[in-house]
């Protein structure tokens, strides 16, 4: 009774080869979510097994945000959605139907409290949270390998948030993982702000080109980081993606980037990162580092001292248990928005 993908659609970088083995179980409502991201630790092109480039990416989980999807089976076609305004979502749950063999629609309601359009994974977990919804409306329950391959088909490029706490490369265009770096991203303290400014659609943004010898660099910055993950070094993961976030100027500058790093040298912190296709940064420090809390209260005061209203702090994923162990503070979880 399970949902297989071929495998060899991934290697050949296509999504959406969904296999429905035997008959849908009896409908019922049943709900998906999907967390947030906090824009990514590495974004660029990378080389494929058979040496081709492909654009993958590797998101920073914000596990304390997240979209929530209810999924009500009628016999009737076609699904609406509440909001309206969530079409991806919609287009996801009749992709979702297609692929189950089910000539059937439904309500859909999803709740989501992450920001649009800060670079922060709101649609795509809009639509995972869906894919999840109606599969299990119909007794599945999806792979993560699946949800990549139907989020994609849906929403043209998403990003890794289905695969929760599990650090891979994702190749977000075309829905597979390139590399699966063999378990979560180091633990971070992180220090997160928004400056403000126009809201960023991901989708409508154009193809990257990248010259050459940014390819050497990205091909460097992807062993750097194996090695992060491997090692569980926190302080090689934020050199990583303070690299990265530098290399995305040249795409979507970030005004804010060089006060980001001078707040990270002053308090001793360990890099920066920053939504390569939205608005948010952050100062990344080692949550092992002594005196801890009041470096991130100083760098908060000095990022106010700076003009900046939206500040934020968080702790991403255990790389020894894969479980969050400090949630976004909640009397700022407000300022996100």
């Amino acid at each position: 009774m399970a949902a297989t993908i071929d495998p060899a659609a991934f290697d050949r970088g296509r999504a959406g080869r969904l296999t429905v083995v035997g008959p849908p179980a009896r409908p019922r409502v049943a709900l998906g979510s999907a967390m947030a991201h906090h824009g990514e630790i590495l974004q660029g092109v990378f080389e494929r097994d058979d040496g081709r480039l492909t654009h993958a990416v590797v998101s920073l989980p914000l596990p304390a945000l997240h979209a929530r999807a209810t999924f009500v089976p009628e016999r009737a076609f076609g699904v609406t959605v509440s909001p309206v305004w969530k079409t991806k979502a919609a287009g996801a749950a009749e992709e979702t139907l297609r692929r189950l063999g089910v000539r059937a629609g439904g309500r859909l309601s999803v709740h989501s409290s992450i920001p649009v359009e800060r670079g922060m994974g709101s649609s795509t977990a809009d639509v995972v949270s869906t894919i999840r919804a109606v599969a299990r409306a119909y007794g599945r329950v999806p792979t993560e390998a699946e949800v990549a391959a139907l989020a994609v088909r849906a929403e043209g490029a998403s990003d890794g948030v289905m695969f929760g706490h599990r650090a891979v490369l994702y190749a977000n265009r075309d829905g597979y993982v390139l590399e699966d770096l063999g378990g979560p991203l180091p633990a971070l303290e992180v220090l997160g702000f928004d400056v403000g400014g126009p809201d960023v659609d991901t989708i409508a943004q154009p193809p990257r080109v990248y010259h050459p010898h940014e390819i050497e660099h990205l091909r460097q910055l992807r062993t750097m980081l194996r090695r992060a993950v491997t090692e569980a070094d926190c302080a090689l993961l934020a050199r990583t993606a303070t690299a990265s976030a530098r290399l995305n100027q040249r795409f979507l500058p970030q005004a804010a980037l060089p006060l980001a790093e001078r707040i990270c040298r002053a308090d001793d912190g360990i890099g920066v990162q920053v939504a390569h296709s939205g608005r948010v940064l952050a100062v990344l420090f080692d949550p092992a580092a002594p005196e801890l809390a009041a470096r991130v209260a100083d760098a908060r005061r000095r990022l106010r001292a700076a003009g900046v209203r939206r500040v934020w702090s968080f702790r991403t994923a255990s790389a020894a248990t894969g479980t969050p162990v400090g949630p976004c503070d909640a009397d700022n979880r407000e300022e996100l928005w």
